[in-house]
């Protein structure tokens, strides 16, 4: 049974380590580069992951320009893959009212036009054939329509550049911007079913097209020529599509999470540490999931709604991580360079607070040659009475091996070495 004690420490040992992964809650990620030889990357994303029948959907654009190689950008050549059974494009998604419907974040007004004032169109049959024969399968399946819209450049904008013909918006500012660079709004079917999957993307087939149905004017970051991107190995749309779904979401259900981290090293001298060290890790689980989920936890005799083990999966091999082949060590498959371990003490100090458990991930410099990436996991019986077992949403990696300099000036910038 599970012990639930005041300290906010306890020990759970593997045989190496880890440290925190950055994620961004929209947009592209903070760790997203675009690839060499990329020059524009698109991302979709909708307002929302779930909507009612006859909903209104939010198409938001984000969109990446290289800084090396672009740095300027003027008008935009956007195509978007729909399907028109799940938004009827001769009712409320015509031409007009989409476009009507457009917004754009500060920098891409400052050099442009409103998008509202840009046009937009489905394009005909000639140019429907033409993406539909550059399509995969999957996507001629998905999508029947496809919407177009140029932005107009205004030379009265208030960026520095809108007036110059020579000049265009650079990479910097459009980078620099969170928002989505542009927006649009498209009303779903009354009628739809729940449970249907929706999309809109920019498919292979709008980039591969005979011409192109994607493309940016641009200006080079060495010459003033206005030159136009539209060779499909410019661009990165590996993010380009957003999806959701009809109908309320499933519940959640409980979620585990890394809370901080801590390293811990022996200075041995004012520029060095011992080859031993070991990286803490800190999971927690909100109090909410607590009281709905496991609010049987150290009850005596309980049969559903406790927690029976929590833990730390890690792996230090030099192949890509895989989740589910930790899952599968979690379960008792034993599997090289993985290992998992467990522990029945969790920390939670009040009636209100987050339940907390750690675990103590031990490495030594000279014999560890990888990276290492790690999931916690709470083992647990649930309301019905089933065994579950619930992971990270996103595995954690400690830059253990190639950060390891950067890791010991931190440590010792904080702990100085006493002789």
């Amino acid at each position: 049974m599970i012990k639930k004690i005041s300290a906010l420490f306890l020990a759970l040992v593997l045989c190496f380590s880890v440290v925190v992964l950055p994620v961004s809650a929209s947009g592209f990620s903070s760790d997203y580069e675009l690839a060499s030889g990329k020059n524009f990357g698109y991302k979709l994303e909708f307002d929302k992951a779930n909507y009612n029948p006859g909903d209104t959907v939010t198409v938001n654009v984000y969109l990446k320009v290289s800084e090396s190689e672009t740095i300027e950008v003027d008008t935009i050549h956007t195509t978007f893959a729909i399907d028109s059974k799940v938004f009827d494009i001769t009712n409320e998604n015509t031409n007009e009212a989409v476009k009507q419907s457009s917004t754009a974040n500060d920098v891409y007004k400052s050099f442009n036009a409103e998008p509202s004032l840009a046009t937009w169109g489905y394009q005909a049959a000639t140019i429907k054939a033409r993406i539909e024969a550059a399509s995969t399968e999957e996507e001629k399946a998905a999508y029947n329509e496809y919407l177009k819209v140029s932005s107009k450049r205004n030379m009265n904008g208030t960026h520095a550049n809108a007036g110059k013909t020579t000049q265009g918006l650079p990479a910097a500012d459009i980078n620099g911007d969170p928002a989505p660079f542009f927006s649009f709004k498209l009303k779903l079917r009354d009628d739809i079913a729940v449970g249907t999957n929706i999309s809109v993307a920019i498919t292979s087939g709008i980039l591969n097209a005979k011409p192109s149905q994607l493309s940016v004017n641009y200006f080079n970051n060495t010459v003033s020529t206005k030159k136009l991107a539209s060779t499909p190995a410019m661009f990165d749309i590996s993010q380009a599509v957003a999806t959701a779904t009809v109908g309320t979401p499933a519940p959640a259900g409980p979620v585990v999470s890394k809370a901080k981290s801590q390293v811990k090293m022996t200075a041995t001298s004012a520029t060095t540490v011992a080859e031993e060290f070991s990286f803490r890790v800190i999971s927690k689980i909100s109090d909410s999931d607590w009281d709905t989920y496991f609010k049987n936890t150290g009850v005596a005799d309980a049969t559903t709604d406790y927690i029976t083990a929590v833990g730390m999966v890690a792996y230090k091999g030099a192949a890509a991580f895989d989740a589910e082949t930790a899952k599968r060590v979690v379960a008792g498959e034993s599997v090289a360079d993985y290992t998992a371990a467990t522990t029945d003490y969790i920390s939670k100090v009040n009636d209100t607070a987050d339940a907390e458990f750690g675990a103590i991930i031990k490495a030594n410099h000279s014999t560890l040659n990888n990276d290492v990436t790690y999931m916690g996991f709470v083992q647990y019986v649930d309301a019905s009475g089933h065994a579950q077992t619930i992971f990270y949403e996103t595995a954690g990696t400690a830059a253990l091996s190639t950060n390891y300099d950067n890791i010991v000036s931190a440590y010792l910038a904080r702990y100085p070495f006493a002789a």
